[in-house]
């Protein structure tokens, strides 16, 4: 099993990827990415009194949208962009949208939804770099 270094060493290398036999997996992953992205701007640039919660603590929603956004986000991309950009775009698209929310009415910006919005990216990338292992491993087993 990769440790921490090996596996950001992949991610800066551009190696780990989804298996070549599961295109449309990546076409789905990175549909999914950019509705997460609408969703988590619009969800983000609601006035205050129309702003939608899940019933969960702010911070985890945030953290729990940003980890699905992380994981599918590297599932998708592999050759199209390189995915050394990803993880620093997601964490500036949180930034970003944190920031605007001084000029929408009854929002504040909150750096631990900032630090939750990281969290999450980080476990999201933790979480594909597991599939993709397993995706290996699964599809190694039935090769031979």
């Amino acid at each position: 099993m990769p440790g921490g270094g090996a596996a950001v060493k992949q991610l800066a290398s551009g190696s780990f990827a989804l298996p070549t036999s599961a295109p449309w997996l990546r076409l789905q992953c990175r549909r999914g990415a950019w509705l997460g992205v609408v969703a988590i701007a619009v969800l983000s640039l609601l006035p205050g009194d129309e702003s939608i919660s899940f019933g969960l603590i702010d911070k985890i929603e945030h953290f729990l949208a940003y980890a699905a956004l992380g994981c599918v986000a590297l599932l998708g991309w592999r050759e199209r962009y390189p995915r050394r950009l990803l993880v620093p775009a997601m964490l500036v698209l949180g930034g970003l949208l944190e920031a605007a929310q001084f000029g929408v009415p009854g929002r504040l910006p909150d750096y631990l939804d900032i630090a939750a919005n990281v969290a999450g990216t980080g476990l999201g990338v933790a979480l594909a770099f597991a599939l993709e292992r397993f995706a290996r491993r699964i599809a190694d087993r039935y090769r031979g």
